[in-house]
């Protein structure tokens, strides 16, 4: 192998590096944002139950 395969092989695995690695990241932050949304609700949820309207809805 002559010095440019070489040097292209090295940049095409760099750019597979990347990508991959964009991807992946791109990936987790979907799955980061909908369990943060599935909080956020879960915890709006529970600020209702221990508001005032919620409490005397339960009887307490």
């Amino acid at each position: 192998m002559d010095v440019s395969a070489i040097a292209l092989a090295v940049a095409g695995g760099s750019l597979a590096l990347a990508l991959s690695t964009t991807f992946l990241s791109w990936r987790q932050r979907g799955t980061l944002g909908a369990q943060r949304d599935a909080l956020k609700a879960d915890l709006g949820l529970k600020q209702t139950m221990l508001s005032g309207t919620g409490c005397r809805d339960l009887g307490l």
